[in-house]
């Protein structure tokens, strides 16, 4: 059932109803419109760089290089010509290794 509002409670009533309708639409706005960051998360500049190294081939010997270098960090006696064709084509396109620990399996995986 409807009951009709008095002109004094209109005036009263309205502007916090426009109020609770201008809040809620902000509200939402801002959530549709914010960045999607996690708050957990260090900001970039503060995150340490973990350097990434991959595997190649130079000749016919694969090689390891650090990322960014332009000289191989290491040069191994593991001749591709050995490997199964496609690690061959892998090491061709160059596979990333992400740490110290990723080369040694790595390397213990190709070098046996």
């Amino acid at each position: 059932m409807y009951t009709k509002l008095s002109p004094i409670k209109k005036i009263i009533l309205y502007p916090f109803i426009l109020t609770a309708i201008a809040s809620t639409c902000l509200s939402v706005h801002s959530v549709y419109t914010s960045p999607k960051t996690q708050t957990t998360a260090a900001p970039v500049s503060e995150q340490p760089t973990t350097p990434t190294y991959y595997a190649t081939v130079i000749g016919n010997y694969v090689v390891i290089y650090k990322d960014g270098d332009t000289e191989p960090m290491l040069t191994t006696d593991i001749d591709i010509r050995t490997l199964p064709e496609a690690d061959q084509k892998l090491l061709k396109q160059g596979i990333i290794l992400s740490d110290e620990m990723a080369i040694n399996n790595f390397l213990e995986d190709y070098g046996s």
